[in-house]
């Protein structure tokens, strides 16, 4: 699934680089990483999104090559910290309709319900 695809949608990619930290808010939100093409290795919700894609950042397992490609792409919806797991899960319910009911490459578990 392409992160375009997401809905509610998400704001345009960043690149998921050190480059773009200065660009991304320190507030809550949801964010998906995503390959070059777009295709959406991970799905996650955070009070502070900046220092959330710092963490990835220094992950060697979020900066591996996958079946799809390397996370390449970041991008991100602010939202209020009561609404996160709504609109995280909301996220993976459409990767999972779109993917015959898989998680995305680095999701390991469900997101949390309400």
């Amino acid at each position: 699934m392409h992160f375009q695809k997401l809905m509610p949608s998400a704001g345009p990619p960043l690149l998921f680089d050190w480059t773009s930290i200065g660009r991304i808010p320190d507030t809550s939100g949801c964010y998906s990483l995503s390959a070059h093409d777009g295709t959406v290795l991970y799905i996650g919700q955070a009070q502070d999104i900046n220092s959330r894609i710092q963490q990835h950042l220094d992950s060697e397992e979020k900066r591996a090559r996958t079946p799809w490609g390397k996370a390449q792409w970041v991008c991100y919806r602010l939202c209020s910290v009561t609404d996160l797991s709504q609109l995280e899960r909301t996220w993976t319910t459409q990767f999972k309709i779109a993917n015959r009911g898989r998680l995305p490459h680095f999701n390991k578990i469900e997101p949390p319900h309400m």
